[in-house]
């Protein structure tokens, strides 16, 4: 993990600033997202999760859940917001307690659902925190395929160059 991540990793407990206020986003989380130099990676959006994600076309390299912990607005989150990110994208799920006595079960839900997707590995924790990559595969006609080339689609068949 480079510098900036660990960093952000880092900050992301701290982050807890990211709540909307009348002044816009709250002064925490900006100067999280300054000490990070991130101010022209990080595109914070506050509102209403399911209405902004049927209309978000950019693709994500990384994808903060953390919100809603009742099941449905976390697992709508999941569902909106995780077919937005990019292969070998980053997936951080906040409030993830194995134990159900230590916090909501929605969080820890969703990050079951992502592993035994098949298209996440865990590759860090920080306290509740998980930390998952979208592997570097999809599935194409009932066949898994690893982009460890560039893979090019030739009338339904894919080839690597």
């Amino acid at each position: 993990m480079g510098n900036r991540e660990a960093l952000l990793f880092e900050l992301a407990e701290e982050v807890k600033g990211f709540m909307p206020s009348n002044e816009g986003l709250a002064p925490e989380f900006r100067k999280n997202i300054k000490k990070a130099d991130l101010e022209e990676t990080v595109v914070a959006v506050v509102g209403d999760s399911p209405l902004i994600a049927k209309d978000w076309t950019t693709p994500l390299s990384l994808l903060f859940i953390d919100g809603g912990h009742g099941s449905e607005p976390a697992h709508a989150d999941y569902e909106n917001w995780v077919p937005k990110l990019l292969t070998g994208g980053k997936l951080l799920i906040h409030d993830v307690f194995e134990d159900p006595n230590e916090g909501g079960r929605p969080p820890f839900e969703i990050f079951q659902r992502a592993l035994n997707s098949g298209s996440f590995q865990e590759i860090d924790a920080v306290g509740s925190l998980r930390v998952l990559t979208n592997r570097l595969f999809f599935h194409f006609q009932g066949k898994i395929v690893f982009l460890g080339a560039l893979i090019q689609s030739n009338n339904g068949h894919l080839t690597a160059s």
